[in-house]
C-alpha cells in the first residue's frame, strides 16, 4: 500500500530546537539498520550469541539485494544517508559498543560508492563509504538490562527522537524536507516524534498495512517525486531549551585547529560532531554539550579531567587521521604532548583543557 503524496514543507513540523546552529540545510533520508538495510530475522540461530536480534557479529552482516544501489540513488540526488539504530544487547550485556561499531563498519564497508574499494589500511568509518553518520542508541528499560547507566528509556531510544535531532544538530539535517525508512513502527514513530512529517516516514516489511516490501522499492517511489525542493527561506523561532542539568563533576575540553578556519566546512564540522558523540557512546562518557566554531571544538563532559583528556587525545586522533587522508596529511589538530598533572605545563593554554571541577 503505498502512502499518499508526501506532505509539503510546513514550519509547524518542524521540531522545537529548529532550525540547528549552523545555515545550508541539507535533507537526509534516514535508515533504520537490522532488517532495513541488512538481513536479520532471517539469520539463523548462531547469528546472535546473545538475543535473537541483536547483531554484533561483523562477519553475519548480508545487505539486502539492492540497498547498495538504492543508497547510491540517495546519494545521487543530493540527500544525506543517515542510519538510526537500537542496540539494546549493550545494555543487556551481551556485547559492548565496540562490537557494535564493528558490526556497523562492516555494513560501512559493504554500501560502497560505485567502483570504490575500502582501503585495507583505513577504517571504514575513514573510508569510502555511501553512509555519513551511524547513531546507536545502546540503552534499554527492561529488566533483562545488566548495564545499569544504560537502564532507561532514553531518548536517543526509539521511538524517542533523540538520534534524529542529534543528527539534525550535527549535519545540518533539514527534517522538513527529510525522510525516514524503517520496518518497525518505532521507527516512523521516532521520525514523526523528531518533526519529520508521517507522509514521509515509510514502514517497510511483509504485511498490508506496510507502505512498501522493502528499502529499495521505498526509496525508489520518494525519489519518484524528484530532487528535494528548496529550502523554506524562513524557518520559525525556537522555543526556549528546558532548564540546565546539574552535573556533579564537569570537565570541559577544547581543540584548536592547526590552520585558519577548517571547520567553516560543512561536511569537516559534522565529521568531528558525528565522532565526538561515537566516542561519548563507545565509552560510556556522557557528552553534556558540544559547541564548535570555524576554529574550534569545545566539549563538556561530566567525568573527572584525566578521563575528559582522554576523550579529547581520541577524538583528535580520529578525526585527524581521518582529515589527513583528504588533506594530503595535513592535520586538523596539532599534536604535542600535555601533562594533566601539571597545571604549570607551558605548552597547556588555560582553554585547551580545562576543568570545571566538582559541582559545576
Amino acid at each position: 500500500m503505498a502512502p499518499s503524496e508526501p506532505a509539503a514543507d510546513n514550519a509547524a513540523s518542524r521540531p522545537p530546537n529548529w532550525p540547528p546552529k549552523w545555515s545550508a540545510h541539507r535533507p537526509a533520508i534516514f535508515l533504520d539498520r537490522d532488517d532495513t538495510l541488512n538481513v536479520n530475522a532471517d539469520l539463523p540461530d548462531d547469528a546472535f550469541p546473545g538475543k535473537f536480534g541483536d547483531l554484533f557479529l561483523p562477519d553475519r552482516v548480508e545487505v539486502f539485494e539492492g540497498v547498495v544501489e538504492a543508497c547510491r540513488a540517495i546519494k545521487a540526488a543530493n540527500y544525506l544517508v543517515i542510519v538510526v539504530t537500537n542496540q539494546g544487547g549493550v545494555a543487556r550485556g551481551a556485547c559492548d559498543m565496540r562490537a557494535v561499531e564493528a558490526t556497523n563498519d562492516r555494513l560501512r564497508e559493504l554500501i560502497l560508492p560505485e567502483d570504490a574499494d575500502a582501503p585495507p589500511d583505513l577504517p571504514a568509518v575513514l573510508g569510502p563509504t555511501l553512509i555519513d553518520a551511524v547513531y546507536v542508541a545502546p540503552h534499554h528499560p527492561g529488566d533483562e538490562t545488566t548495564v545499569d547507566y544504560l537502564r532507561e528509556d532514553h531518548p536517543w531510544r526509539k521511538p524517542g527522537p533523540g538520534m534524529i535531532l542529534a543528527a539534525a544538530a550535527d549535519h545540518n539535517v533539514d527534517l522538513s524536507r527529510s525522510w525516514l525508512i524503517g520496518d518497525k513502527q518505532r521507527d516512523c514513530e521516532s521520525g514523526v516524534n523528531a518533526g519529520i512529517d508521517a507522509s514521509r516516514c515509510l514502514w517497510i516489511g511483509e504485511g498490508d498495512d506496510r507502505d512498501f516490501p522493502d528499502m529499495p522499492s521505498a526509496t525508489q517511489w520518494l525519489l519518484s517525486f524528484g530532487p528535494p525542493a528548496a529550502e523554506s527561506p524562513a524557518p520559525p523561532t525556537p522555543i526556549a531549551p528546558p532548564p540546565q542539568r546539574v552535573y556533579p563533576v564537569l570537565s570541559v575540553v577544547r581543540l584548536r585547529a592547526s590552520s585558519k578556519s577548517p571547520l567553516a566546512d560543512d561536511r569537516v564540522r559534522g565529521m568531528v560532531a558525528s565522532t565526538a558523540r561515537a566516542i561519548a557512546e563507545r565509552t560510556g562518557i556522557e557528552l553534556v554539550s558540544l559547541d564548535l566554531d570555524e576554529t574550534s571544538v569545545e566539549a563538556r563532559v561530566a567525568t573527572h579531567r584525566l578521563a575528559a583528556i582522554g576523550f579529547a587525545a581520541e577524538l583528535r586522533r580520529v578525526t585527524n587521521a581521518w582529515h589527513a587522508g583528504r588533506s594530503k596529511g595535513e592535520l586538523l589538530w596539532p599534536v604535542r604532548e600535555i601533562d594533566p598533572r601539571d597545571p604549570d605545563d607551558p605548552d597547556r593554554g588555560p582553554e585547551d583543557w580545562r576543568d570545571a571541577g566538582d559541582g559545576a
